[in-house]
Parts: C-alpha cells; sequence; structure tokens
C-alpha cells in the first residue's frame, strides 16, 4: 500500500506539519453564535432537577465524546459546517461538553492515587464523611466511592508505582465546584458549591505527605494551625485497626528512613507553602483562599517572596457567553478575576492547563465542547410558588431604584460591570488587582502549571480594576462579592445584619 499511495502519504505527511506547526481554526464567531442558539433549543441535557441521578445523567453522556471526536474535521479539530445544524451531532458535542465537565479522564501530573484516597476515607470516615460529604461534596450515586467531581483518569504518573500501589491517578474537574444546590434543594449544573469547604479538602490529600515527612513538627514547613489538624488525624490513624491504614504506615516509614525529599520527588509532590498549608484551616465553606488549590498567589515583598492570602468565593456560570471580539465591543466582562481572560474558549484552555498541569487539552478538540455545554446553561426558573409578579408596585420600586443607584456600575446584559472600576470604590483589599501578573511560582507543580499557562496562552496582562460579578441568577448564592464577605441579599440590604459594622 505505500509503494501505490505516495502522492497521498506525502499530502498526509505535510498536512500533519502544517497542523503542528499552527493553532487549529477557531470557528468563525457567528457561526459559533447560530450554533449556541441552536443547541439551546435541542435541550440536550438536564441540567436542574430534584434526583441527582437525572441531573449527573452518567448513563447517557457516556461515549458522547467518542462520536462527537470521531466528526471532527481532523485538520481544524472543529465540527464539520454539514454537522453544525444536525441535532444529533451538536447533542452529542453538548453531551460531551458536560462529560468533561464532570467526568473527564484526561492525563495529569496534579492527580493525586486513588488508592489513598479510598483508604483515607475508610479511615478517617467521621472526619471526612462518605465521599467528603462532611467537606460539603455529593457522593457520586452511580460510584458511592467518589465524590462529584472526582474523576478517575489516564496515565501512569507515578511510573513503577502505578497500579496496585496507587491505583489509578484522580484528578478534580469542573464539577467539584461548580455543582451544587440551590435554596429550594435542587441540584443545579452552574451553581457553585457553597457548602463545599475547599481548604479541609486540600488540607486531607496533602495529609500522607506530612506523614512521610521526617520534622513533621518543623514550623518552618508545617505551620502549627496545620499540624494540630494533622495530629488530630493521626490519632484516628493509631486508634484504627483497618487494613487500608497499610498505605499510610508506608508513609510513615519513609519519614523513619528519612527519605522523604527522594519518595517526594519519586512521586512528582510538591509541598505546599506554610502560608499556602495555614490559608487551607482559614477557609469555610463556599469561601477558600485563593492560595488553593495549585497557584499560591505570591509577590515580592521587601525582596522576599511570600505568600499573600485572601479570601475567594466562586462564581456562578450561568448566562456565559463571552465570544471573541465581545470584551473589546463591551458586550460583556472579562471572565475569572485573577486570570481575565476575554473569550470562554480562552478561559477553558487556561482551566484545563490547571487541572492537569499541561497544554496537552487546550486544543478545540476539547475546548469546544465545554464551551459550548457552558453557553447552554442559563440561570434557573424559580419555582411557580416562588414567583414574584413583574410589574407590581414593590417590583417596579425596586427596578426604578436599581436603575438610579446601580446600573451605571452593573450595566452589563446579565449585571455585571462592562468597565473595571477602582476596588476602593467597593471598599474591596487592593490584592484583587491583577494578583498573577508578574507571578513567581513557589513550587514546581505552580512553576509548571504557570510555565505551561505562559507558552500556551502568554504572559498575563493587567487590566488595573476589578469588574462586578453577573446579578443574573443572584438570588440563588451566598457569599457575594469576591472575598464572600456578605452573606446574601438580605445582609447586603442591612436586613438581616448591619453589614457596615
Amino acid at each position: 500500500m505505500i509503494s501505490r499511495y505516495p502522492s497521498m502519504l506525502i499530502c498526509s505527511a505535510i498536512g500533519y506539519l502544517v497542523c503542528a506547526s499552527f493553532p487549529a481554526i477557531a470557528m468563525p464567531v457567528e457561526e459559533a453564535r447560530t450554533m449556541v442558539n441552536f443547541a439551546r433549543s435541542l435541550h440536550a441535557t438536564t441540567d436542574i432537577g430534584d434526583h441527582l441521578p437525572d441531573v449527573l445523567e452518567q448513563k447517557t453522556l457516556a461515549g458522547s465524546c467518542e462520536r462527537h471526536f470521531k466528526r471532527l474535521d481532523p485538520y481544524t479539530e472543529t465540527l464539520p459546517v454539514t454537522s453544525q445544524r444536525h441535532p444529533e451531532h451538536v447533542a452529542d458535542m453538548v453531551r460531551c461538553g458536560k462529560w468533561l465537565f464532570f467526568f473527564a479522564d484526561m492525563e495529569s501530573s496534579v492527580a493525586f492515587p486513588e488508592n489513598l484516597v479510598q483508604s483515607g476515607l475508610k479511615i478517617f470516615a467521621s472526619e471526612t464523611g462518605e465521599a467528603f460529604t462532611n467537606y460539603g461534596m455529593f457522593a457520586n450515586p452511580n460510584d458511592p466511592s467518589l465524590p462529584i467531581g472526582f474523576s478517575r483518569l489516564q496515565g501512569r504518573p507515578w511510573g513503577l508505582l502505578a497500579g496496585a500501589v496507587t491505583g489509578k491517578p484522580v484528578g478534580i474537574t469542573c464539577g467539584a465546584c461548580h455543582f451544587g444546590q440551590v435554596p429550594d434543594g435542587r441540584y443545579a449544573v452552574g451553581k457553585y458549591n457553597d457548602q463545599l469547604d475547599f481548604g479541609k479538602l486540600n488540607a486531607f490529600l496533602i495529609f500522607a505527605a506530612w506523614m512521610s515527612y521526617s520534622d513533621k513538627t518543623d514550623p518552618q514547613m508545617w505551620p502549627p494551625v496545620i499540624q494540630e489538624h494533622f495530629q488530630k488525624l493521626f490519632a484516628q490513624l493509631k486508634a484504627s485497626r483497618s487494613p487500608a491504614r497499610a498505605l499510610f504506615d508506608s508513609m510513615l516509614l519513609v519519614s523513619w528512613t528519612k527519605l522523604d525529599d527522594s519518595f517526594l520527588k519519586l512521586v512528582k509532590m510538591s509541598i505546599p507553602t506554610p502560608a499556602e498549608l495555614e490559608s487551607y484551616m482559614l477557609g469555610r465553606p463556599g469561601v477558600a483562599y485563593a492560595s488553593s488549590p495549585l497557584l499560591p498567589v505570591s509577590k515580592l515583598i521587601d525582596g522576599q517572596l511570600q505568600g499573600v492570602p485572601f479570601l475567594l468565593s466562586s462564581p456562578l456560570i450561568w448566562d456565559i457567553e463571552n465570544f471573541a471580539g465581545d470584551v473589546t465591543a463591551g458586550k460583556a466582562k472579562p471572565l475569572s478575576v485573577f486570570i481575565p481572560m476575554d473569550e470562554l474558549e480562552e478561559f477553558i484552555r487556561g482551566a484545563y492547563i490547571f487541572q492537569t498541569g499541561r497544554a496537552d487539552y487546550s486544543t478545540p478538540r476539547y475546548v469546544d465542547p465545554l464551551a459550548l455545554y457552558l453557553r447552554t446553561l442559563q440561570s434557573p426558573a424559580p419555582l411557580a410558588e416562588d414567583t414574584k409578579s413583574p410589574g407590581s408596585p414593590q417590583w417596579l420600586a425596586g427596578k426604578q431604584l436599581f436603575t438610579a443607584n446601580c446600573q451605571s456600575c452593573h450595566n452589563g446584559p446579565n449585571g455585571e460591570s462592562l468597565e473595571p472600576f477602582d476596588p476602593a470604590v467597593t471598599g474591596t483589599p487592593s490584592v484583587y488587582v491583577d494578583p498573577f501578573v508578574d507571578y513567581q511560582p513557589v513550587h514546581d507543580l505552580s512553576a509548571r502549571a504557570y510555565e505551561a499557562y505562559v507558552e500556551t496562552l502568554g504572559p498575563m496582562q493587567p487590566r488595573g480594576g476589578i469588574y462586578a460579578r453577573r446579578l443574573r441568577g443572584i438570588a440563588y448564592r451566598r457569599n457575594l462579592m469576591l472575598n464572600g464577605m456578605i452573606d446574601d441579599l438580605e445582609h447586603a440590604f442591612c436586613l438581616s445584619k448591619d453589614r457596615r459594622k
């Protein structure tokens, strides 16, 4: 066959070199808008409901990415024009995006061993609850041993240790943080999980590293607040008779042999900085310190690299469009508070890099289906008994107050601000402005992710101010403001307590 078709081989080789040398061609904006509107009309996924399995749709989503990937143009990695108005093909693309949101199984250098997680959940059940439910996560009804948002990954990041010793690598997907319950109890994709204590989860996942460390009381490595927490876990471990403790005992053996540095290099683990570790214990459900989980914020202060911890609450991710050119045209605000990106595709590329520690997945093959899915997510309609009649005297009075006092800043189509403003206007600490500009990585893990980010997307550009979040869907969120220091709308308007004190 090779001798019969030399010209085909040459053309294929040239095509490969062209694709390898230049980024894949993005879909034209108007074409993308049309497909989003078509995708919304299909209602291909169920994203809010009373029953967790119905919203999760794990069995329905299975296989959607394989079908979608087979339809892609091999050179541009985009869906051919002939498929963009095909209901089944576009529905598969949306379902693939939802699969990536919850169950992405990409290779990652930010993984942790499943055996360690499963052993920990058995030994420390009183601390963690089933599948970390005590930390606010949701047990996956299709796989109760792992929470929603934890996914078994491909690859063997620990080489010879992989398999029987470590089990599968496990990573965290979008669904860990951006899936929750609205006040009426319905499960909703795009609602951030305001019950998640992300700091405590991070601390638990680093406990095994502390067990393997030869000097567990070194305050320069392990701040007192984290030592106190880990000693409580250690006491539970010593009292356990579970066979699952063998893995943790092996970590203790590493510490006795004083081979901790070699072991941590072998498994490619970076010990968080003291400021990062301390921040794990200082957050609360729905609000974490910005040193979590991968890029601890650091600045050169008086010639020394120091951690700059500050609180951060997650946004809602409904009603996002952010097509290329929307920010420049004044139709949308940049996405992300700390790493502002103008278009959704760019944001997803960066998110994949931080999720996996590598740039392999920041391509249209993986970016476009997730972008399409996210653009189909819209603010949930309230239940009938919760509706307030538009046009009522109270509604009209509220609209008049908003127009007179709020709309000058919240001037976007979804109540966001379209221009940056001085954080002093709302009393927001200045550290929230461009914290990652001139970023200095503080350990190997953050350095790898940051280098991959800069190589793929370029240096982070300053914005010089902050943007107000969307107000669309605000009735469903808690921990308002970037730093989560306003509990809810009642607190914002001093109906529950005076926030000025």
